[in-house]
């Protein structure tokens, strides 16, 4: 037999558990490194294009420290601002990449059970890479029907940290910035969703440094896409 008495006890502990949570009706993703395990099909896919270009193949780490705000100044920071190599590099990279991810690319471990716990919330995508690699890598692994919208970062000047883009889904969705969260793996993500004033959630396991993530000051660290589901409600 329960006791009596104990059971406002556990109400309380119930109330107070719940309240830990954050009340999010809007989730932001990145894609590579949030998402999508990417890194290292970037990094071969950018050694490709220096071979190609006949130019020496850089470190992993340097290469990952380029990515995040969008596959020109990906180019222009892989070969040293040599604007002559630029366009070049650019075709060959646009050229090589998307069959390279469409094969080899990744869901990270524990994505589609964390966006079927969700799928009652408001969901959008925001990366800096085109939004053609968005559809594509969507597509190829089935999570359209997650996702109310896909945004791209096909306009440099609307590109995060630019917070545009997450101030007018917060006027499409009548969502409050305090209910939005923007979860990424690069300190700009971090940025973009402070710019537009809203919880932002730092994914470790991705692209971006954790000790440059926690620096960046986010509401929420995660090693792994799935504790987002023990952080909101």
């Amino acid at each position: 037999m329960r006791c009596a008495s104990c059971i406002p006890l556990l109400q309380r502990g119930l109330n107070l558990l719940y309240n830990n949570f954050m009340q999010i009706d809007l989730l932001i993703f990145d894609l590579d490194g949030t998402l999508l395990d990417s890194k290292q099909t970037i990094i071969d896919s950018i050694n490709f294009m220096l071979q190609k270009l006949g130019k020496k193949e850089k470190p992993a780490e340097l290469i990952a420290s380029y990515i995040g705000i969008g596959d020109r100044h990906l180019i222009e920071e892989a070969v040293d601002g040599d604007q002559a190599l630029v366009d070049k590099g650019l075709e060959i990279f646009r050229t090589d990449y998307p069959p390279r991810i469409a094969k080899e690319g990744k869901l990270f471990a524990g994505t589609v059970e964390m966006l079927e716990k969700f799928k009652n919330k408001k969901k959008v995508a925001f990366s800096n890479g085109r939004l053609v690699m968005l559809e594509l890598n969507f597509n190829k692994h089935g999570i359209c029907r997650y996702f109310d919208k896909l945004i791209g970062g096909d306009d440099p000047k609307l590109a995060k940290p630019n917070p545009y883009y997450i101030n007018q889904l917060l006027t499409e969705f009548n969502v409050e910035p305090a209910n939005a969260m923007m979860v990424g793996d690069l300190v700009i993500d971090i940025e973009t969703g402070k710019n537009a004033d809203i919880k932002t959630c730092a994914a470790t396991y991705g692209i971006g440094a954790k000790a440059d993530l926690t620096a960046a000051k986010p509401d929420l660290i995660i090693d792994d896409i799935r504790d987002l589901m023990s952080q909101i409600h």
